[in-house]
């Protein structure tokens, strides 16, 4: 039985007569389709086979590997391109309507909101207040009937 290391994933081959680089491969196809029968059509890799190693550990640490890397680059790839909607935004900000300026203003305003973790919108719970305060308003009815009851059970020179 040997073990062999791919980008930090230890696959136990027993055997098997698929590479690392083949599985690696099967299990990014799998990522970006999400189906054992597409991965096996594009990778030649049985369907029985890959749902076998769907069920081992290095497939797992290898899924995770490759979500890790796509979600880099999909991160860098977006930092792209709001950076070149930015640039355009502000390059065609000089001779937009007033609508489009707003709209512009706005637009990057929530968005650096949302970057600082930040809301971007006010809200009001009026209705929960009033519901909250409507139940105060029972308690309290409630408290002074219980002491109400306990005043009036209550006889004069007793020392309970």
């Amino acid at each position: 039985m040997s073990k062999e290391l791919l980008t930090g994933v230890e696959i136990n081959r027993n055997g098997s007569k698929y590479t690392d680089e083949e599985r690696r491969a099967v299990v990014g196809h799998y990522f970006v389709t999400g189906s054992e029968t597409k991965t096996s059509e594009l990778t030649n890799v049985p369907r029985p086979t890959i749902n076998g190693w769907r069920n081992t550990d290095w497939w797992h640490q290898m899924y995770n590997e490759v979500r890790r890397q796509k979600t880099e680059e999909h991160r860098a790839k977006f930092t792209e391109l709001v950076d070149q909607a930015i640039d355009r935004s502000v390059e065609a900000l000089p001779t937009a309507t007033a609508a489009q300026a707003a709209t512009i203003a706005g637009i990057a305003f929530d968005k650096t909101r949302l970057i600082d973790n930040m809301p971007t919108k006010i809200s009001s719970n009026t209705g929960s207040m009033e519901a909250l305060a409507k139940r105060f308003e029972e308690i309290s009815r409630q408290q002074r009937a219980i002491t109400e009851s306990v005043v009036s059970e209550q006889q004069p020179g007793d020392e309970s």
